[in-house]
């Protein structure tokens, strides 16, 4: 393995090489522009440093990789230029040259600008071929043997030993079992190429090789299944799972009320075929025939059948079907598979990503060793670098199903029968979702058993598959639930006594009214029940029967015209809070508390189980008495109580009655003298979450208080900050440590609300830059709470010292050092006075803002208007890329080069580029109303940055000074009118000839 070694160690050299060329090309740019007066002595230090590493790079290598050889003979031609070019300037003699000018001026004589820019093109081109065979390498060592993988870990540790400097920090560096070989290799290269200055390895070298191995993607050779140890394949699989799963995944299937025990049973019955009015579902399962279909009126029952068919009976391990699906799969395992559209829970329960999800997660829980088959980018990138991205988009989630699907059964020969519930609650294009389930059936021998109400999309699609109407079936399973809910009652038992002639009259008036809808049964029991607790008469009953319409429509306006108006108002208030993100029974609960005073005043406690549960049967009691019904509290577990019980619509039915025209408009009506803000309410319950809950589901809460707090209305701003002011002081009370490297994007991918960041992996070292303060306010800004940034003054008192403390994770609980050594932040910040404080925290929260792509953008301009009244500069100097901290610009260049690129992305039909365009376009507006400059040399600055990241640009036959007119020109309009920076004015050099 000493090949490997000797590669590797060699490769490491080549970098640490390629990054002191790297920055001094950056730091010659800075000069050469003006942006950097005391980038000479840097120069000094770094060429000194690139001498060293040529020196070391020439050395004779033992057992060199015959490719990374010849890259290091490469790299040393490139460096030898490059420290000619530096010794030009004297920079071996260490001169010193005072003046800013007489710098710039040396730089513009010793070099071009095109020369600089070959040179920077020609180390990228260096770095990208040698991170190429670094991936390579990984790729090739991680499918070895464990033995080998072991060897090798033993030499990287044996080369880091030679380091003096890194001695001291070896100790559990390498050789952990759970990380893999990829993710050791990956340490080696970040220790070995650290900056001896301070000691500190290289992490942004870790990011680069992933990166790089994420764009070369499929075009990379020989990809090889790594070996893993059993814990460390172990680990990996559970994050996998982790990632495809999103909160409230069970939520549905949970909801869906059990069958009664007296009921259904007859769709296994296999005796008298000939007489059925359905086809048999015992036989299809048995058979070769691939689907069916479960039809029938809305709340005939058709989710209760399908969860009674594909679940366990109470005292079974199987689901009921697999006993009926033997015949079919003979010999071979079994596998039942299922998921529930549920329009009138959370939106992501009506998608196909919800769809797709679901059934991989249950197909790779039960077979992980298909992971590396159905998604084997992920699984590689788990497996060599310990790093893995949420999923985006529906084709891939839809890819990775298909490919789990083929692995198990082609591959492992299991029998797959899948049930999917409520088509018609896809919120979609039902044709489509067709297509895709009619691929698994043609592709593969699966089972598929669907359900929906009887819409024409549907019947034309399975009107000649075997099927059953639900309505046609229930009569008897009506009459049993009738019967059972009935007998179990106290009250009827005594008017049984009395009367046994009209208590049979009245179950059968009940079954015959239904019409087989089981929801309308449901809902006409509640009522007579609670006329049998008031010990109503005979006649009293009756009426009530005769006055409960048949039709559910009618059924749901009487019920809702006969409530109270005080609980109509209230009942209207827990519709609005559940429809904005309330599915939590506990967090309803906590929303219902006045928010001005409850959460402020509640003690920081972990509440018991009875502490939960008495507060969830006291809205559940709440809900049963405003709702009638509409709502109900619905367990996620088999306690059927506590913290995870959930809030849900009693029926999809209810859900699309209470949002026609007529009920919303009845129920605005209801809450028009006091208006009702349900994110207040929802930002209050939050914080009441934050303070009771246990220490693992806090950050949840964190997130949650302040997302729903950016949703607040402006009216009730003052009382919102109230909120966010209280979080914060209970996160310092408690000593809360918020760990600034959270996914971010992952957390809002599985909360299931509508994200305000976009859906991939998104990390605080990505955001903030590594020797930046992060605060409680750079979280608020990252939820896009606009109001409290514009509403605080960003440092009111000096508990900032503080939220250093108990914000930042322990690494950086060194601010004082810290602090000292940020470019640009004062010197000994926390002794500053504290409006020095003020501008060096706002300079942090505006890099903060441009580095974070929110999905909702519209409050980016009023955070970034909010930051330049509080102090923020627009010629403040940072590094807009974190793995290359050396280059630097201004903050309002960076801002007119991102804005150049949505623009040249909204040309090039990039997507989501229109509500970039004109997002970036006001905030390039706020800028320069608040000085940003105007000319040429903003722009040509912003066209270099443009033209590092997108190589080139399609200019249409103009010059680049027909390019600079034009964006000059749009900008100085902007100044003059106030309005967006627009594309329509970016683009007027399109339709001009070149000059001349």
């Amino acid at each position: 393995m000493a090949e490997a070694v000797a590669a590797l160690g060699l490769a490491a050299n080549i970098l640490q090489m390629l990054d002191y060329g790297g920055k001094i090309l950056s730091t010659a740019w800075a000069i050469y522009d003006g942006t950097d007066a005391t980038g000479f002595t840097s120069l000094q230090t770094l060429c000194e440093d690139l001498k060293s590493s040529v020196e070391t790079l020439q050395k004779p290598q033992s057992e060199p990789d015959e490719a990374i050889a010849h890259l290091a003979k490469e790299c040393s031609v490139v460096a030898n230029a490059l420290l000619q070019k530096l010794q030009a300037l004297g920079l071996s003699k260490k001169m010193r040259i005072g003046k800013r000018e007489a710098l710039q001026a040396a730089f513009q004589r010793a070099w071009k600008r095109n020369e600089i820019q070959e040179l920077e093109n020609r180390l990228k081109q260096l770095k990208d071929q040698l991170l190429l065979r670094l991936v390579v390498s990984i790729r090739s060592n991680a499918a070895k043997t464990l033995d080998d993988q072991k060897n090798i870990i033993q030499g990287l540790t044996d080369a880091l030993r030679e380091k003096e400097r890194l001695q001291m920090r070896l100790n559990g560096l390498l050789g952990r079992d759970d990380r893999g070989l990829g993710t050791e290799i990956l340490r080696y290269l970040s220790l070995a190429t650290g900056n001896h200055l301070d000691s500190r390895d290289n992490p942004h070298i870790n990011y680069e090789v992933f990166r790089a191995w994420k764009a070369m993607g499929d075009s990379l050779p020989n990809r090889q299944l790594p070996i893993l140890t059993s814990q460390t394949k172990n680990n990996k699989e559970k994050v996998l799972l982790n990632v495809l799963a999103y909160d409230g995944m069970h939520d549905r299937e949970s909801g869906v009320v059990e069958a009664h025990e007296r009921t259904f049973h007859w769709v296994f019955d296999e005796a008298n075929t000939e007489q059925h009015t359905w086809d048999n579902l015992p036989g299809w399962l048995a058979s070769d025939d691939q689907l069916y279909w479960i039809t029938g009126k809305p709340g005939s029952g058709k989710s209760t059948l399908m969860k009674f068919i594909s679940q366990p009976g109470n005292e079974d391990v199987e689901p009921r079907c697999v006993k009926h699906l033997r015949p079919w799969a003979k010999d071979q395992p079994l596998l039942v598979a299922s998921f529930y559209f549920w329009a009138s829970g959370d939106t992501k329960q009506t998608t196909v990503e919800a769809l797709y999800r679901t059934l991989t997660h249950q197909i790779l829980s039960a077979y992980p060793e298909a992971m590396p088959i159905a998604s084997p980018d992920r699984w590689e990138s788990l497996a060599l670098f310990n790093m893995v991205e949420v999923f985006t988009g529906d084709t891939e989630l839809r890819d990775v199903l298909f490919r789990a699907i083929h692995h198990v059964v082609r591959e492992l020969g299991i029998r797959l029968c899948l049930f999917i519930d409520g088509l018609d609650e896809f919120q979609g294009d039902h044709k489509t979702l067709l297509d895709s389930l009619t691929h698994i059936i043609e592709a593969y021998p699966v089972k598929l058993c669907v359900s929906s109400r009887p819409w024409p999309v549907f019947e034309d699609a399975f009107h000649s598959r075997p099927s059953l109407r639900m309505e046609d079936l229930t009569f008897d399973d009506i009459q049993n639930f009738v019967t059972s809910r009935f007998l179990e009652n106290k009250h009827f038992a005594v008017l049984e006594k009395l009367e046994p002639e009209f208590a049979g009259q009245l179950i059968d008036e009940i079954v015959r009214k239904s019409s087989g809808v089981f929801l309308w049964v449901r809902l006409v029991i509640e009522s007579l029940l609670e006329g049998l607790l008031q010990a109503d008469r005979i006649s009293d009953l009756k009426h009530r029967l005769d006055q409960l319409p048949p039709d559910l429509e009618d059924l749901f306006d009487r019920i809702l015209d006969s409530l109270d108006p005080v609980y109509l108002q209230h009942a209207a208030q827990y519709f609005s809070l559940v429809d904005c993100g309330a599915p939590s029974a506990l967090l309803l609960y906590f929303a219902d508390e006045d928010p001005t005073s409850s959460p402020l005043q509640l003690p920081c406690k972990d509440f018991t189980d009875q502490d939960i549960n008495i507060r969830t049967d006291r809205i559940k009691r709440r809900i049963n008495s405003r709702c009638k019904g509409f709502l109900e509290v619905v367990p996620s577990d088999s306690t059927h109580r506590g913290e995870h019980a959930t809030v849900q619509y009693l029926h999809r039915t209810v859900f699309d009655y209470l949002k026609s025209p007529k009920v919303q408009a009845m129920l605005s009506a209801a809450t028009s003298k006091d208006p009702f803000d349900p994110y207040l309410s929802l930002c209050s319950g939050s914080l009441s979450m934050c303070k009771t809950l246990s220490w693992e589901r806090r950050f949840h809460h964190v997130l949650l208080c302040l997302q729903f707090a950016a949703q607040t209305a402006l009216k009730n701003r003052s009382q919102m900050v109230a909120i966010v002011d209280n979080l914060r002081a209970t996160l310092i009370d408690i000593k809360f440590t918020i760990s600034f490297d959270v996914d971010l994007a992952e957390v809002y991918s599985r909360s299931g609300l509508p994200p305000t960041l976009p859906r991939n992996s998104l990390r605080w070292p990505d955001v903030v830059p590594a020797n930046y303060p992060k605060t409680f306010l750079h979280l608020v800004l990252a939820c896009g709470v606009a109001k409290y940034i514009q509403h605080k003054t960003i440092l009111e008192d000096a508990s900032f010292y503080r939220e250093l403390e108990y914000f930042s994770p322990p690494t950086e609980r060194l601010h004082k050092q810290i602090l000292g050594k940020v470019r640009g932040l004062p010197d000994s910040f926390m002794g500053q006075k504290k409006s020095n404080q003020s501008t060096a925290l706002a300079q942090s929260l505006m890099i903060s803002a441009l580095r974070l792509n929110h999905s909702n953008l519209a409050c980016k301009p009023a955070i970034i208007e909010a930051l330049l009244a509080k102090g923020a500069d627009l010629n403040h100097v940072f590094a807009p890329n974190p793995g290359r901290p050396e280059e630097k610009t201004t903050v309002w260049i960076f801002t007119l080069a991102a804005t150049l690129m949505v623009l040249h992305g909204e040309k090039n039909q990039e997507p989501n580029t229109e509500l970039y365009r004109t997002y970036w376009g006001k905030i390039v507006a706020v800028m320069i109303s608040h000085g940003a400059r105007c000319d040429r040399g903003a722009v040509d600055k912003a066209l270099d940055i443009f033209l590092r990241r997108r190589a080139k640009l399609d200019y249409k036959g103009a010059d680049r000074r027909t390019l600079v007119d034009a964006a000059v020109k749009a900008l100085r309009r902007t100044k003059e009118t106030g309005e967006p920076f627009t594309i329509e004015e970016y683009y007027e050099f399109y339709s001009t000839e070149p000059a001349g």
